[in-house]
C-alpha cells in the first residue's frame, strides 16, 4: 500500500505554482529547480516544514513564478509588437493603394478634360490638316 501524504498548504502552493508554470511536466521541473530527485519530491515537501525550510520554499516558488510571468510578458509583448507591425504594414499598404487609385483617377480626369478642351480640338484639327496635305 502506498504512503498517504497530508495535503498541506505549502504542498498545495508548490503544486499550484509549478502546475501553472509547467503544465503536466510540473513534477520534473519542480524537482529540478528545488534540487531534489523527482521520486523524493513529495516525501521532502509533503511533510510539515519548519520555518527556514518554508521560507526557502516560498523564495524558490516566488522566483519560479516571477520567471514564468516575465517570460509570458515577453511573449505577450512580442505578440503585441508583431500585431502592431502587421497593422502598420496594412495601413501603409492601404494608403499606397488609395494614393495609386487617386493618381489613376486624376490621370483619367485629366485625359477626359484634355479631350473636351479647346486645345485638344485645335491640336486634332492641326493634325488632321497635316494628314490632308
Amino acid at each position: 500500500m502506498t504512503k498517504k501524504f497530508p495535503h498541506l498548504p505549502h504542498w498545495q502552493l508548490l503544486e499550484g505554482v509549478y502546475r501553472a508554470c509547467d503544465g503536466s511536466g510540473w513534477r520534473a521541473v519542480a524537482a529540478s529547480e528545488l534540487g531534489v530527485p523527482k521520486s523524493q519530491l513529495r516525501t521532502i515537501y509533503g511533510r510539515p516544514l519548519i520555518g527556514y525550510e518554508l521560507d526557502a520554499l516560498h523564495a524558490k516558488l516566488k522566483i519560479s513564478a516571477d520567471s514564468y510571468r516575465s517570460s509570458i510578458d515577453r511573449e505577450v509583448l512580442a505578440g503585441v509588437a508583431a500585431a502592431k507591425a502587421a497593422v502598420c504594414d496594412a495601413q501603409v499598404e492601404r494608403q499606397e493603394e488609395l494614393r495609386r487609385q487617386a493618381v489613376a483617377e486624376k490621370e483619367k480626369r485629366d485625359a477626359e478634360e484634355w479631350r473636351n478642351s479647346a486645345a485638344c480640338g485645335f491640336e486634332l484639327s492641326f493634325m488632321a490638316d497635316l494628314l490632308e496635305d
